[in-house]
């Protein structure tokens, strides 16, 4: 990726470093503080794909840029977030930022991604705008069978 024409401007730059992860995904479950998390993160980039998996015990990894699906997770020069939750347990858990190749192959384990028949991160802001739209609906309704009754009685 030329340096000057970057993909993910707000990534680190630097040298990309080969992650191969198989074998290596943590099988467990991902909270959905955590998922919340990389929703807002990956709210940043619609535009480009992403896949999210638990890597340790205390670890959980996001991936996002062009990411191709055959099979196996791959993409060259994307950005790559963790969530470490341990990793200074009196300060409390921290977000990595960095710039990495990948190459997953989830087998059977869980992951998040916008690509495939995997699940998808949480929309953020949509259960807040349904809210405010059924409350909306609920109070015309509300208003429009009172007036449609009280006149009936006259």
């Amino acid at each position: 990726m030329d340096p000057e024409a970057s993909v993910l401007p707000d990534a680190a730059t630097g040298e990309a470093v080969p992650f191969a992860l198989n074998d290596s995904i943590y099988s467990g479950s991902i909270s959905t503080t955590i998922l919340d998390i990389f929703s807002g993160i990956y709210s940043k980039y619609p535009s480009k794909d992403y896949v999210a998996f638990r890597s340790g015990q205390y670890t959980y990894d996001l991936y996002i840029g062009d990411i191709s699906l055959a099979g196996a997770f791959s993409g060259t020069q994307l950005l790559h977030v963790v969530y470490d939750s341990a990793s200074n347990y009196n300060n409390g858990p921290y977000l990595r930022y960095n710039t990495e190749d990948l190459g997953l192959t989830p087998g059977t384990s869980l992951v998040y991604s916008n690509l495939g028949d995997y699940p998808a991160l949480p929309i953020q802001g949509v259960p807040y705008e349904k809210a405010l739209i059924f409350g909306g609906v609920v109070i015309f309704l509300f208003l429009l069978f009172r007036w449609v009754f009280s006149r009936s009685r006259v």
